[in-house]
């Protein structure tokens, strides 16, 4: 599971003694960057297979080549408002968001809070897939500390918890398994971090070290993962995953994986400033949604846009965008207040792209 959603606000620490200055993480840094209503726009870079991660101790970073394969909106929420909600009561806040999964898209929600710990306690979901409805939930018992504040150089802890995931297909049993998480945590370097556009911060690094071992019906599944995350003072972050257990700390290793997250940020059309490679019209979320809804979309250059809502009739209902728009990836939000629950259909033209996707409106 990703940690991409470890977003701070930092407090930086000038030092006269050293060429980088020194962080300091607290739990009101933590809380104060989680707060409801917030939108973080995530960027994941698969295509990149190596990157430099630096030295230990006082090192720097060069993220400037990082490019955007897909862009994510993660909402903070509270868990009330969630159908999750009730699973996980030690819950003060979560992140929220739509992805798709074997081509059909699916609502999860993950579960924090904080006090001297960012704590994880798990996650839910639900979705259709080919007439099916699957729900699934996770939790960490205990729950896992996803950081332990205050951070700084230095800090480091170990801990030990268990998933467990819980799969329910339509009206099938639910289907139970059982994982044992090990993990080492180790703030190991600081320094100043350069971001796609050119932007320098200064941030800490954590290395992350787990092995899982999941029970099956044959005995225990076995895996190990290495993954860096780079705080930023502003709360940008940097997560990548290690391709090889085996490789250094250190320099150039190979990847799998790679989050970014500009927490300068807040109405760009790109999470790394570059312009999108393709048309694209994403699935609304929420989705059910009551009574207003968001749709993002991306366009690789000057065009003239519109995008329509239709009743199940294909009578229009409404007109969200009508106008030329350079290009960038935008966000738009639509309200059917004025609407009966139903099913829509929103399409989006621009030259020759057309898309058209499903929303449902349920009150």
């Amino acid at each position: 599971m990703k940690k991409y959603f470890n977003l701070l606000i930092c407090i930086l620490f000038i030092t006269t003694v050293k060429s980088f200055a020194q962080i300091t993480i607290t739990s009101s840094d933590v809380q104060s960057y989680f707060t409801i209503g917030k939108i973080l726009h995530i960027s994941d870079d698969t295509s990149t297979t190596s990157l430099n991660i630096g030295d230990t101790g006082a090192t720097s970073w060069d993220f400037s080549g990082l490019h955007s394969d897909s862009l994510i909106n993660i909402h903070i929420v509270k868990p009330s408002g969630t159908p999750f909600g009730n699973n996980f009561p030690a819950a003060t806040f979560s992140n929220s968001d739509t992805v798709i999964v074997s081509g059909y898209p699916a609502e999860q929600w993950q579960f924090y809070s904080v006090n001297n710990a960012l704590l994880y306690y798990g996650f839910s979901g639900h979705g259709n897939a080919g007439g099916f409805q699957i729900t699934a939930i996770s939790h960490n018992n205990p729950a896992a500390k996803n950081l332990v504040l205050p951070l700084n150089m230095g800090t480091n802890w170990t801990e030990d918890f268990v998933r467990t995931d819980s799969t329910i297909i339509s009206q099938l049993p639910p289907s139970v398994s059982y994982t044992n998480i090990h993990d080492e945590n180790t703030v190991d370097a600081y320094g100043s971090m350069t971001l796609p556009g050119g932007d320098t911060v200064q941030a800490l690094r954590v290395r992350t070290d787990i092995w899982t071992y999941t029970s099956t019906n044959g005995g225990y599944l076995y895996n190990r993962t290495i993954s860096y995350l780079f705080l930023s003072t502003n709360g940008t972050q940097v997560l990548v995953d290690a391709a090889d257990t085996t490789s250094p700390s250190t320099g150039v290793i190979p990847v799998s994986d790679i989050t970014f997250i500009n927490a300068t940020v807040t109405d760009v059309p790109n999470a790394n400033n570059t312009i999108p490679d393709n048309f694209n019209l994403e699935q609304n979320y929420p989705n059910p949604f009551n009574p207003t809804t968001i749709i993002n979309f991306s366009i690789p250059k000057l065009s003239l846009v519109t995008i329509k809502v239709y009743d199940i009739l294909g009578n229009e209902i409404a007109t969200l965008v009508n106008e030329e728009k350079p290009a960038g990836t935008y966000e738009i939000t639509w309200n059917a207040a004025n609407l009966p629950s139903g099913i829509y259909f929103y399409r989006m033209d621009a030259g020759s792209f057309i898309s058209t996707k499903k929303l449902i409106l349920l009150k």
